[in-house]
């Protein structure tokens, strides 16, 4: 995932929490950040979802196999 917001006081980590959450349909507080706060690998956590789940409400076009 590419973001635009610069790694600036965590404004590209809040925007790609806003952009699952709304990609999701879920809130933003069933995502979380794990690891990678300061990094470009990240770690995300989604609360009550599972893989299925998650791979179905991305889309096709979204989905890298």
């Amino acid at each position: 995932m590419r973001v635009h917001a610069a790694p600036v006081k965590g404004k590209a980590n809040r925007q790609i929490v806003r952009f699952l959450s709304k990609k999701l349909r879920i809130p933003r507080s069933k995502i979380q950040l794990l690891a990678g706060v300061c990094s470009n690998v990240k770690t995300i956590e989604i609360i009550g979802m599972n893989e299925r789940n998650f791979l179905d409400a991305l889309g096709e076009e979204d989905k890298v196999i």
